[in-house]
């Protein structure tokens, strides 16, 4: 009888180092590296162009599925009038790796999401600028992303 409890909790040992390992591969600087090759210009030029409020001027950095979740063009819109009270981007910090998830795409192969963090300086205050990535086949998209500052008046809405 205690043979057979040691000897479960040996292999339930194992299975959570084989877990471990498995999940840290996945996370390899390597990937991250990888990732960060494709998204970040593309966060830095949407970046560039989030001073302007302008939802045409932000478009071709999102992904088809964000934009077609919007009923209409104008509701985008309406949440970064919401936004532009922080006034033009002064500056911004490089943007900051936060998450990495891979997946297999039947298609394109390994794919990932990862969500990214940038420090921002407005005219109006500091704030930071979250954005979500889907990386796939030398592609990246914006899938989301959302404004965070306490110079806005109300909660910035979620942009996804």
């Amino acid at each position: 009888m205690k043979a057979n409890i040691v000897i479960g909790l040996i292999l339930a040992i194992l299975a959570v180092v084989v877990a471990a390992v498995w999940y840290l591969q996945h996370l390899s600087p390597e990937r991250i590296r990888e990732a960060d090759r494709f998204n970040i210009p593309v966060i830095e030029k949407a970046m560039g162009q989030l001073s302007s409020w302008n939802y045409n001027d932000l478009k071709p950095y999102l992904s088809k599925s964000f934009v077609e979740l919007l009923a209409t063009d104008d509701d985008l819109q309406k949440d970064l009038d919401v936004i532009s009270v922080l006034g033009k981007v002064i500056s911004f910090d490089t943007p900051r790796h936060v998450n990495h998830k891979s997946y297999d795409h039947w298609l394109f192969g390994k794919c990932a999401v990862n969500l990214y963090s940038v420090s921002t300086k407005f005219e109006k205050g500091k704030g930071s600028v979250k954005f979500k990535l889907n990386h796939c086949f030398e592609n990246a998209e914006i899938t989301f992303f959302q404004v965070v500052s306490r110079s806005l008046p109300t909660k910035s809405p979620a942009l996804q």
